[in-house]
């Protein structure tokens, strides 16, 4: 779904898209510029990296 700012995509702090009834989307998961009304400042190589350690983590963690 939308984000709150009409910026890209609604999602969790972690990464995981956001369904129209705002709940976490089972194995979707975004990274970039579609997470700007989430974490505004996305486009930095050292955000990215952090955002995506977050989404592997996040990941890791629902594996098990």
């Amino acid at each position: 779904s939308p984000d709150t700012y009409g910026l890209g995509l609604a999602s969790s702090q972690s990464g995981q898209a956001l369904g129209l009834d705002g709940r976490p989307t089972p194995g979707l998961w975004i990274l970039g510029a579609w997470t700007r009304g989430t974490h505004f400042e996305v486009v930095a190589v050292p955000l990215l990296r952090k955002h995506a350690a977050l989404i592997v983590d996040a990941i890791a963690a629902n594996l098990n």
